[in-house]
């Protein structure tokens, strides 16, 4: 990949606006980004193999996992500004761009390394002036579930977009409510009836 920042920096965007892990980012080619659709049928890791660092791509943890996420409306022209970018560093390493490169790729043109891009979204805290303060790239999955329940998306469709087996999963582990959204849950029944 170009050392562009802004290239550097997308990568953490497009995740957070599809809604997908960073080892599925990391995994998409062009061809999984098609008519505003992003498909999520891989995901890659970096682990030793008899001895060796290298890049292990798999299918998603569950059938559920695979799915199509819709490319959010305005991020559509930043994706296509990455492109390009891509293509002209993909061009400048002599290397051929066409549906099967990746969208996130080092800059060999390989799998980029997931703690590498881990420590992009660590630089775009910084940059953005946001403390660390426990936040990860996967904060952002409960931020989408939280902001979603909050906007009354039903949690049917919140499953679908983070690829979960289960419901259970999305409304125990990824929707955080304050104790405000409570007292309004509360509230919002309570002015239905006349207690006075």
């Amino acid at each position: 990949m170009s050392k562009n920042p802004a290239t550097i920096d997308f990568t953490g965007l497009f995740g957070f606006s599809l809604i997908i892990l960073y080892g599925e980012a990391l995994a998409l080619c062009y061809k999984d980004v098609q008519d505003g659709l992003v498909s999520v049928v891989k995901s890659v890791k970096h682990l030793s193999v008899d001895g060796a660092y290298q890049s292990v791509v798999s299918t998603p943890k569950t059938r559920s996992s695979i799915r199509k996420v819709p490319i959010a409306s305005n991020v559509k022209s930043l994706l296509d500004k990455h492109i390009e970018l891509e293509r002209q560093a993909a061009r400048s390493r002599g290397q051929t761009f066409n549906e099967d490169s990746l969208v996130f790729p080092s800059e060999t043109g390989k799998y980029r390394d997931h703690k590498n891009a881990l420590m992009s979204f660590d630089r775009l805290l910084k940059r953005l002036g946001i403390p660390k303060d426990g936040r990860y790239i996967h904060t952002l999955r409960d931020t989408f579930a939280t902001m979603n329940a909050r906007n009354g998306t039903p949690m049917s469709v919140t499953k679908e977009l983070l690829g979960h087996a289960s419901i259970v999963m999305t409304a125990d582990i990824y929707t955080h409510l304050e104790s405000e959204d409570r007292r309004q849950a509360v509230d919002s029944v309570s002015e239905k009836f006349n207690f006075d």
